[in-house]
């Protein structure tokens, strides 16, 4: 049999309350995020509460529970709902001649133009909308 100090049995009770502590404090950000759908805040806020209580206890952990709690709901998710590769803010891909594309449909493939010669106006054309001939085309003065 061994023989605890009591020195030891409070410092493992120290431990274990700590971690406790932290972990439900974590649970504030983790519940919050992941209802928000901010699963990275989330997370983190969970683990720095469960650090932060191991370090100092309630000193470390509560102060580490309001800021990520506060982030989750202040800040905004990065793209908001836009298509892989897009920026919130950015014009969508636009096809030859500034046209747009039409959406992916239900079989992920992008719908093909039915019009004849849909592209043909834009061939050989530059983005104003000219040929370039033109550019060399000096005017004659009087």
């Amino acid at each position: 049999m061994m023989h605890y100090s009591y020195d030891m049995i409070d410092l493992i009770a120290a431990l274990i309350g700590s971690l406790v502590v932290g972990g439900l404090l974590g649970l504030v950000p983790l519940i919050c995020g992941l209802v928000k759908k901010r699963v990275g805040l989330a997370l983190g806020g969970f683990f720095a509460c469960l650090g932060g209580g191991l370090i100092l206890g309630l000193i470390l952990a509560v102060p580490l529970c309001v800021l990520f709690t506060v982030l989750i709901f202040v800040t905004k998710p990065k793209t908001m709902g836009a298509p892989y590769g897009q920026y919130p803010g950015q014009m969508p891909y636009q096809g030859p001649c500034g046209t747009v594309l039409p959406a992916a449909g239900p079989s992920g493939r992008r719908a093909a133009s039915r019009r004849a010669g849909a592209g043909a106006a834009c061939i050989g054309k530059n983005a104003l909308g000219g040929t370039g001939a033109e550019i060399n085309q000096t005017k004659e003065r009087p």
